[in-house]
């Protein structure tokens, strides 16, 4: 699984590297400006005679944008940077890299936000083929507004390409969340590594195509993070799952026992069923209230079935959760939620096998509802492999927070 860091964290990893490996601020900052030069040539075929437009903010994230700009400059682009600060708010490595562009004699237009300048930003981002968005970065906190809330609405109206350093400028890199308004970039090239704003939502959409950028953080340190939030990928679970000696057979690829479908709702017990075909489970048990098995086995020839009798509400009937618990201990994993009944008998059977099954667990829809009805934590069953597939509701009430707060801060909740 891939790490993604929060900017706190990305920002502690930056001063370890300084302080510790003592790699100095300028050769992380000329790395990422660098190597993001090098994307820009390869996504637009060469910069020569191109019309770019460079914002930059005071920050390091602007450091990064002068860094790309000197180098767009040197290889033949017509280069314009728009600074939102006077030359004197800019210090440190960021500095730097400004005196760098200054002193190539590169085009720049500094304390940007008055009628004039930003008439003047306007007619360079209509002409501009090539526009660099370094404005905020990952350090980003409050809304965005004022000057660079108008100078972002213009970016979008770009006919340009639009290159984003890091992050998209209005992206929170913790939340995804935009922050007023955020730049709606093409491409993201990111330093050092992913953050969870790249990957959630309405974030991951303002990202455009991304980048990783190595710049130079040494690798120890990166691989002794022990963050809290990963990016599952597919090279995490395809070659494990597809990977078939000629003389396998299905029992060496599981037994899963699928708790799913209902009356009115038989088609979550198939779908379910189906998708553990299709993943690779070797076997599958789909358990179901008896009255179904003529709806559901025609849907679904390749799965077997545990048929569990039924109360008079269609749900499951006297007996169920240790019929369930009998089933579960020939399989190697159980799913439970996806359309069960949701009656109080039925749910009694199902919180006996989740309090008893020691089995890996995979806890969807009703399941989760039921747990959160009883003030139950996963954390408390008796598996301790336990996966849960909450929407925004369903963890809403697992949470005891509002569905708008776990929108607003998917990880932190």
């Amino acid at each position: 699984m891939k790490p993604l860091y929060s900017a706190e964290e990305m920002r502690a990893l930056d001063k370890r590297a300084i302080e510790e490996a003592r790699i100095p601020g300028l050769v992380l900052m000329e790395n990422a400006g660098l190597k993001t030069f090098q994307i820009i040539l390869e996504k637009t075929g060469g910069a020569a005679g191109m019309p770019v437009s460079v914002l930059c903010g005071k920050g390091n994230n602007g450091g990064d944008g002068f860094v790309v700009a000197r180098h767009l400059q040197n290889h033949g682009a017509q280069v314009r940077v728009h600074l939102f600060a006077p030359i004197d708010a800019v210090s440190g490595d960021a500095r730097a890299m400004l005196d760098a562009w200054m002193g190539m004699g590169g085009d720049l237009v500094d304390d940007v936000g008055d009628e004039q300048s930003m008439k003047d930003l306007a007619e360079d981002l209509a002409d501009s083929e090539i526009v660099i968005d370094a404005l905020l970065g990952t350090g980003l906190e409050s809304e965005v507004r004022g000057a660079m809330a108008d100078a972002i609405e213009m970016m979008n109206d770009t006919p340009g390409m639009i290159f984003a350093l890091d992050i998209p400028s209005g992206i929170s890199a913790d939340t995804g969340h935009v922050m007023g308004t955020a730049v709606q970039a093409d491409i993201t090239c990111t330093y050092g590594g992913m953050k969870p704003g790249h990957w959630i939502e309405p974030g991951r959409a303002h990202c455009g195509e991304m980048f990783e950028i190595e710049i130079s953080l040494p690798f120890e340190m990166l691989d002794a993070h022990q963050g809290s939030t990963y990016l599952l990928t597919p090279e995490d679970v395809w070659p494990g799952l597809f990977h078939r000696l000629p003389d396998a057979h299905k029992g060496n690829f599981g037994h899963l026992l699928a708790i799913a479908g209902s009356h009115g709702k038989s088609g979550a017990g198939v779908l379910a069923s189906r998708a553990a075909h299709r993943i690779g489970a070797g076997l599958v048990t789909l358990a179901i209230p008896r009255g179904l098995e003529s709806v559901v086995a025609p849907q679904s020839v390749e799965t077997m079935t545990e048929l569990l009798t039924e109360n008079d509400e269609g749900g499951y009937g006297k007996g169920a959760g240790a019929r369930l618990l009998e089933a579960a201990s020939s399989c190697t994993a159980v799913l439970i939620g996806p359309g069960i009944p949701t009656d109080a008998a039925s749910g009694e059977a199902v919180l006996e096998l989740m309090k008893k099954c020691e089995l890996p667990l995979v806890i969807d829809a009703d399941g989760l509802n039921l747990l959160a009805k009883n003030s139950i934590s996963p954390g408390k069953l008796a598996s301790e492999q336990i996966v849960v597939t909450p929407h925004p509701g369903e963890m809403s009430r697992l949470s005891g927070f509002t569905t708008q707060e776990v929108q607003a801060d998917r990880v932190g909740v």
